[in-house]
């Protein structure tokens, strides 16, 4: 895919699931902890992605 791609569906992806988790979230009443865990995966997620490579192996690793 490509990176506008890539982009535009994480926007409207948490555009639209983030207020749903969260409204969720606090009807369970498990908000805060539960929004922080997920920043808390998303910030891991993004970091290990960004240091994919283009072959979708981690920088470093051997082959």
């Amino acid at each position: 895919m490509r990176e506008i791609t890539q982009v535009l569906v994480a926007a409207v992806g948490l555009a639209f699931l983030l207020p749903l988790v969260t409204v969720a979230a606090f009807h369970f009443n498990v908000g805060i902890p539960f929004i922080g865990a997920l920043f808390l995966f998303v910030s891991v997620f993004v970091l290990v992605f960004d240091r994919m490579g283009e072959d979708g192996a981690v920088d470093g690793a051997e082959e």
